[in-house]
């Protein structure tokens, strides 16, 4: 049987804290996060998602202030996780072919607003796809009318069509331009194309000999096999714009602060990169130029997850403070549980981690343990209610109830929700439901169904699963498995006209076609 790696005693090499406790605190601050608290959380949480190791790097100011590794980088050998480890960063690759692609703009070799046609790229369309429409996946359906990230591994990933736009655009390879224009002028020396694309890899400047090295260095995957057990699996073999650069927490901090010192792309461009897009409709969309966008307590922050077979990675940026926040696994659970692709950077517990240690602005809650009763969540949602730290905890608790769900642990999932849910929701009488159930549809014609349950309602969007939502007042419900809500507008009798959905951020008004007695 597969050994659980979590649950052995961890190993932690690291820089010291008080490097960290010396670079952090801001102007006015009379003192900085709590950085024993911080990393304990950071190994309770690797043993809550039974990641086998993680490394993780802080930036500030232009120098990285703190590195740690958690675990093992490979269980079998005993190789202890360092912060020097490489990991596949897999969906984190984007944020580097960010900055060639806009390298090749400011060069005036393509432009963002170039169909991409242009360069060989063909895709059904109702209507022209351009550059930038493959850039903040915004390509499918009505171009630029809606986000739709599709940075995995389980579609046609329209991202790495972007491989063929650069390579058009400047006659070379993504590789190429990549370890030219970054990976060696700065130094990165563990971080390197994906070394099972021997094409790529050769066109880095990598060769033959440079192998051995490149993979002993590389953490071995894992992942929850049917039953919950962790297994090894092997990493998948390719690399491109879209996944498969291989590369440790270090070296990654390191080209975060070549970012903020604007290295390698003019200021304007770089805030370019960082700005949300806006769907034809003007709706803000969670999505810029390789980079995900959102603003928490007011502050803009940038950042990126990764998820793939046996990997996943997380890198969180604060510009006007210069910090930044890097964490690598050798397994999925740093992405998969978690709505990461929806644009909910809060809803991974790393993330809300860091948010809680070092942007107290957010006011994030006291972290919520897996073990707490019902009862426990239940008071605390109460005494949270209307305040900013309730949104919090709703995310905090949905993220640990999807965890222990993955683990295989229903009942500890259904309490943890339970005890929120029960503590939020109101009690309406069979007319209030009665009068939202039907058939909804988007303005692309998507249906949605709400059917009636005996606690609730069921939407169904598509043909996708029906998911429980639960009412707190008479046209304002909460879905119970995930971070959305879904207000009714009623008119006079009572009958609901419209439905608007929000998830994230993003607002979608549905109408109401039909109703279902």
């Amino acid at each position: 049987m597969s050994p659980r790696p979590p649950f052995r005693r961890s190993l932690m090499l690291a820089l010291p804290v008080a490097a960290l406790a010396s670079a952090l605190p801001a102007a006015g601050q009379s003192a900085g996060p709590d950085l024993g608290q911080f990393e304990r959380r950071l190994e309770e949480l690797r043993g809550e998602l039974r990641i086998p190791g993680i490394s993780a790097a802080i930036a500030r100011d232009g120098r990285i202030v703190w590195s740690k590794g958690f675990g093992q980088a490979d269980v079998e050998r005993g190789v202890a996780a360092l912060p020097t480890t490489s990991y596949h960063l897999a969906s984190l690759t984007k944020t580097f072919a960010s900055t060639i692609i806009l390298q090749l703009v400011e060069q005036g070799k393509l432009s963002l607003d170039d169909p991409v046609s242009k360069y060989g790229v063909e895709l059904q369309s109702p209507g022209v796809i351009r550059v930038w429409h493959l850039f903040s996946h915004t390509s499918a359906g009505d171009p630029g009318s809606s986000y739709r990230y599709d940075g995995n591994r389980y579609d046609g990933n329209r991202y790495a069509l972007l491989d063929q736009v650069v390579s058009r655009a400047s006659g070379r390879t993504f590789a190429e331009l990549l370890a030219e224009r970054v990976l060696r002028p700065l130094k990165l020396e563990h971080t390197a194309p994906n070394p099972l694309d021997t094409l790529a890899f050769r066109l880095a400047g990598f060769t033959a000999g440079d192998r051995p090295r490149i993979e002993a260095n590389l953490a071995q995957g894992y992942q929850l096999d049917s039953t919950g057990v962790v297994v090894p699996v092997a990493y998948p073999g390719s690399f491109s714009v879209s996944a498969g650069l291989t590369a440790s927490a270090l070296d990654v901090a390191r080209y975060s602060i070549a970012m903020d010192e604007d290295r390698f792309l003019r200021p304007e461009t770089k805030a370019r990169a960082w700005v949300p897009t806006l769907s034809t409709a003007g709706d803000t969309l969670p999505y810029g130029l390789g980079w995900f966008t959102t603003s928490i307590a007011g502050t803009r922050v940038v950042w990126h997850y990764g998820y793939w077979t046996g990997n996943s990675s997380l890198i969180v940026k604060v510009p006007e403070r210069r910090l930044t926040f890097v964490v690598l696994a050798n397994s999925e659970m740093l992405s998969r549980p978690f709505p990461l692709g929806s644009g909910d950077l809060l809803g991974s517990l790393l993330a809300l981690e860091f948010v809680r240690a070092f942007m107290p602005g957010a006011a994030a809650p006291p972290a919520l343990s897996a073990s707490a009763p019902a009862e426990s969540i239940a008071a605390r949602w109460r005494s949270a209610k209307g305040t900013p730290q309730a949104a919090l905890l709703v995310k905090e608790v949905l993220a640990l109830a999807r965890v222990r769900e993955l683990a295989r642990d229903g009942a500890t999932a259904g309490r943890l929700r339970r005890g929120y849910i029960d503590a939020r929701r109101v009690t309406l009488d069979s007319a209030e439901y009665e009068g939202v159930v039907g058939r909804y549809e988007t303005s692309d014609k998507t249906p949605i169904t709400v059917a009636r349950k005996s606690d609730g309602l069921a939407v169904t969007v598509g043909t996708g699963e029906a998911r429980d939502v639960y009412p707190e007042s008479r046209s304002d419900f909460f879905f119970g498995a995930t971070d959305a809500t879904v207000t009714f507008a009623r008119d006079s009798t009572g009958r609901a006209t419209t439905a608007t959905l929000v998830q994230a951020g993003r607002r979608t008004v549905v109408q109401h076609a039909e109703v279902t007695r």
